[in-house]
C-alpha cells in the first residue's frame, strides 16, 4: 500500500471512529505502526506552530456564520421580512422572499456554520491522530507557540493601535485586545453552547492580556530604550536638538543668544547630555549651563537657581529669614552679590574718573592727536611751497557755490567774523582777490571754529561751511606734483574728523567734558566708537579710561548708585545695557573672552534673582519672621516647636540641603514617537497573544 493510499486509509477510518463509542482493534493496531510522512511533517515542530496559528483562522472561519446566524435569527424570518421591508413600508423582492421561506437561518447561515465546524473538528482529528502516531502526548507548546505568534494576533495589533500611557490605560488596552485574542480560538464543542464558550474564552483572554500587557510594556520600553542607546547616531542627534532646543529657549527669556556661549561650554554642554542618553536618563542642557556659569564665574549656586524650579526657588527665598534654618541660605545669596560686585567692578568701573574728569582726560589727548595731525599737514605744506617756489592754488568754484547757498538758507545767522574770511576771497564780490593755499583753509576753519554757539542754527551754518572748506581741500588734485603729501595729510586728517565726531569735537573744543563719554562713547555709533578706540590706542591712558567709563556704565546699570556697597545685582537693566552697548562695541575695549564674561555675569545675575514665572517668592522676607513670631507667642510657642520639631524642620533641613547641593536633577529618557509606534505594535502583539494563550485550553 503506498502512503498517499495509507492515509486516504486512515483518514476514512478516523471518520468512522467519530461517529462509534469505541476504537476498532484494527486502529488500535494502526497506532502502534510506523507513522507516514504527512503524519510526521504534521506532528514535527514547524507544523504543530502552523497549527497553533491556524486556529485563529479556523476560529474566525467559525465565528462568521455563527453571529451571522444569531444576528439574523433575531425575530426570525416575519422579523426579517420587517427590517428589509422597512415594516411593511418598503416591500421588495427580498421581504417577500424572508416571507416565504419558513427558516431562512437554518436553511443557510445555520448551515454553513455546521460545515465550518466539521472542516474543523476533521483537521482536529487528523492533527491528534498525527501527535498519537509519532507518540505525543500531554501539553502541546509548540501549537500554543503558534496561537501566540499568530497573524491574526499582528492584524489585531495593527487595527487597535496602542495609545494609551498610564498604567491603568495599558491594562485596559490590554484587556481588549486580549478579549478579541480570546474570542479568536475554536469552539470545538459547537454543538453545545456555543455563545457560553465564547463569552468564557473573551473573558479569560481579557484577564490575561490586561495583566500582561503593562509589564510586556515595560519590557518593551526598556527594549526600546536600550536600542536606542546602542545606536550612536540616535544619541548624537538627539543629544544636540535636546541641547539646542533648552539652551535657545532660556537665552530668549534673558534676552541672549546661541552665539553668546563660547564653543567649548556647548561641547561639554552636548557629551553630558550625551552621556545621560546612553545611560537611559534625561538630564536637563539648560540646567547643566547654569552650573557651568556659576562655575566659570567662580560663584557657588543654590539648587533652585540650576533648576529653575518655581516651587524650589521660591522655597529656598522664603527660608533665608527662618531662624536656626536660613542662615546658611542668607550667606551664599550674600556671598553671590558680593561676588557678582567684585567681577562686574573688575571691568573698569572700581577705577573710573567722574565723567568731567573722564571727558576732559579724552578731549585733551584727541585736541593733542589732532593738533599733531595739523602740524604734519603744516609741516608737509611747508616743505612743498619750499620745493615749487609757491602756494598750492586751491579751486575756489565749488566753496564759492557752497558758501552762497549757505548765506541763502541762513543769512544772518552766519557771524560777521566767518563772511569777512569769505569777503577776503572776493566771494561776495563775484571777483577771487587772492590766491587760497591750504593754510587759508587752516585759518577759516580756526575762525569757525571759534564762533560756535548755542544758537542752532548758526552752528548748523558753521558746520556746513566748516565742511565745505575740508571739502575744497580734499578734492585738490594734486597727483605727482609738490604738494601731493601735504594735500593726502589734510585729507587723512579730515576724513578722520568724519570718522571720529569725538575727534572734531575735540579740535573744535565744542563739547563739555561733562557730557563727553557719554556722548562719544556711551551713546555714540559702533563704527565710530570704534574708529575712535583705534585713536585711543596711541594714548594709553585715554583709552584706558574710556574702557573704566564703559565698564562704570555697566556697574551703573547692575547696582545703581551703589553708595552702601551692598545693593542687590539687577539682571534686567544690567542685561538692557549690554544689549546697548552691542558686541561690535564692546570688542572697542574689550577682548572676546572678556565679553564673554561679561554675558555670563548678566546670566548669572539673572539665575539668582530673576524669579521663575509663578515662582511664590515672599519679596518682604515677611514669612521667615512670621514663623519666628509665632514661636514666640505666649501659650503658642510651645505648640508650635512641637510642630517645628516634628515636621517643619525636617521639611526644611531636607529644602536646605537641596538649596545647597547644587545637584543637576536626572529623569528616566521617554519614549521618541519611534519608540511609542513599535511599543505599540508589540503590546497589540503581546496582548492578543497573552489572550489567546489561556483560551485555547478552552475549546
Amino acid at each position: 500500500m503506498s502512503e498517499e493510499e495509507e492515509f486516504e486509509f486512515r483518514l476514512r477510518l478516523e471518520q468512522e471512529q467519530a461517529t462509534k463509542p469505541s476504537p476498532k482493534p484494527q486502529h488500535d493496531a494502526l497506532k502502534l505502526s510506523k507513522p507516514s510522512l504527512f503524519e510526521k511533517v504534521q506532528a514535527s515542530m514547524p507544523g504543530r506552530v502552523l497549527q497553533g496559528g491556524r486556529d485563529q483562522i479556523d476560529a474566525g472561519a467559525q465565528l462568521l456564520p455563527r453571529a451571522l446566524e444569531a444576528v439574523t435569527s433575531i425575530g426570525g424570518p416575519r422579523g426579517m421580512e420587517a427590517m428589509t421591508s422597512m415594516g411593511g413600508a418598503l416591500p421588495n423582492p427580498i421581504s417577500r422572499f424572508f416571507g416565504e421561506m419558513p427558516n431562512p437561518v437554518s436553511g443557510f447561515f445555520g448551515d454553513q456554520a455546521k460545515q465550518v465546524e466539521d472542516l474543523n473538528r476533521q483537521n482536529e482529528q487528523q492533527y491528534q491522530a498525527a501527535r498519537t502516531a509519532t507518540g505525543q502526548e500531554g501539553f502541546d507548546g509548540a501549537r500554543l507557540l503558534g496561537n501566540v505568534v499568530s497573524p491574526a494576533n499582528a492584524a489585531v495589533a495593527a487595527a487597535l493601535p496602542m495609545r494609551a500611557t498610564t498604567l491603568g490605560g495599558k491594562a485596559l488596552y490590554g484587556a481588549k485586545v486580549g478579549a478579541v485574542g480570546g474570542a479568536l480560538q475554536p469552539v470545538d464543542n459547537a454543538d453545545g453552547n456555543f455563545w457560553a464558550n465564547k463569552a468564557a474564552q473573551a473573558g479569560v483572554g481579557a484577564a490575561f492580556g490586561a495583566a500582561l500587557t503593562p509589564a510586556a510594556s515595560k519590557l518593551g520600553e526598556t527594549l526600546a530604550k536600550r536600542v536606542s542607546r546602542a545606536d550612536p547616531e540616535i544619541v548624537g542627534a538627539r543629544a544636540g536638538l535636546e541641547t539646542d532646543t533648552a539652551i535657545t529657549k532660556m537665552l530668549d527669556s534673558i534676552g541672549q543668544r546661541a552665539d553668546d556661549i563660547p564653543r567649548e561650554q556647548m561641547a561639554v554642554l552636548r557629551q553630558q547630555v550625551s552621556e545621560a542618553l546612553k545611560q537611559g536618563n534625561v538630564i536637563d542642557p539648560a540646567a547643566i549651563l547654569r552650573k557651568q556659569d556659576f562655575n566659570a564665574v567662580g560663584l557657588p549656586a543654590t539648587g533652585g537657581q540650576i533648576t529653575r524650579d518655581a516651587t524650589q526657588f521660591a522655597r529656598e527665598r522664603n527660608l533665608r529669614g527662618v531662624s536656626g534654618v536660613g542662615e546658611p541660605l542668607m550667606q551664599r545669596f550674600e556671598q553671590q552679590n558680593q561676588g557678582l560686585q567684585k567681577i562686574v567692578g573688575g571691568f573698569g568701573g572700581n577705577k573710573a574718573s567722574e565723567s568731567q574728569q573722564a571727558g576732559q582726560v579724552l578731549a585733551d589727548a584727541l585736541r593733542k592727536t589732532d593738533e599733531s595731525l595739523n602740524a604734519g599737514v603744516r609741516s608737509a605744506y611747508k616743505a612743498a611751497r619750499e620745493s615749487a617756489g609757491k602756494d598750492l592754488d586751491v579751486p575756489l568754484q565749488g566753496l564759492a557755490q557752497d558758501y552762497a547757498k549757505v548765506l541763502d538758507d541762513f543769512g544772518d545767522k552766519v557771524p560777521s567774523g566767518v563772511r569777512n574770511q569769505f569777503k577776503a576771497l572776493g566771494f561776495e564780490s563775484g571777483r577771487q582777490q587772492k590766491v587760497f593755499s591750504i593754510e587759508d583753509a587752516d585759518k577759516i576753519l580756526k575762525v569757525i571754529n571759534a564762533n560756535h554757539s548755542n544758537d542752532p542754527a548758526t552752528n548748523n551754518a558753521l558746520g556746513q561751511l566748516g565742511k565745505a572748506v575740508k571739502r575744497a581741500v580734499s578734492d585738490v588734485d594734486a597727483t605727482g606734483g609738490p604738494f601731493a603729501p601735504a594735500v593726502a595729510a589734510a585729507r587723512q586728517r579730515f576724513a578722520l574728523h568724519d570718522a571720529i565726531p569725538a575727534l572734531e569735537a575735540a579740535a573744535k573744543g565744542q563739547v563739555s567734558p561733562d557730557d563727553f563719554v557719554k556722548r562719544f562713547v556711551i551713546s555714540g555709533k559702533t563704527e565710530n566708537v570704534q574708529e575712535l578706540a583705534k585713536l585711543l590706542q596711541k594714548s594709553p591712558e585715554a583709552y584706558d579710561e574710556a574702557r573704566n567709563q564703559i565698564g562704570a556704565h555697566l556697574q551703573r546699570a547692575a547696582f545703581g548708585e551703589n553708595t552702601a556697597g551692598d545693593k542687590l545685582f539687577t539682571p534686567e537693566r544690567f542685561a538692557k545695557a549690554l544689549r546697548e552697548m552691542g558686541r561690535d562695541k564692546l570688542h572697542a575695549f574689550y577682548s572676546p573672552e572678556e565679553i564673554a564674561k561679561l554675558k555670563t555675569v548678566s546670566r548669572v545675575g539673572a539665575y539668582i534673582n530673576s524669579h521663575p514665572t509663578a515662582s511664590p517668592v515672599n519679596t518682604s522676607n515677611t514669612a521667615g519672621a512670621v514663623m519666628n513670631l509665632m514661636g514666640n507667642l505666649p501659650g503658642v510657642g510651645g505648640a508650635i516647636s512641637l510642630v517645628k520639631s516634628a515636621k517643619g524642620m525636617v521639611d526644611n533641613q531636607q529644602a536646605l540641603s537641596r538649596a545647597l547641593s547644587q545637584e543637576i536633577p536626572a529623569s528616566k529618557a521617554k519614549l521618541t514617537p519611534e519608540q511609542v509606534r513599535a511599543v505599540s505594535r508589540i503590546l497589540g502583539f503581546v496582548g492578543a497573544g497573552s489572550g489567546s494563550l489561556p483560551a485555547s485550553e478552552l475549546k
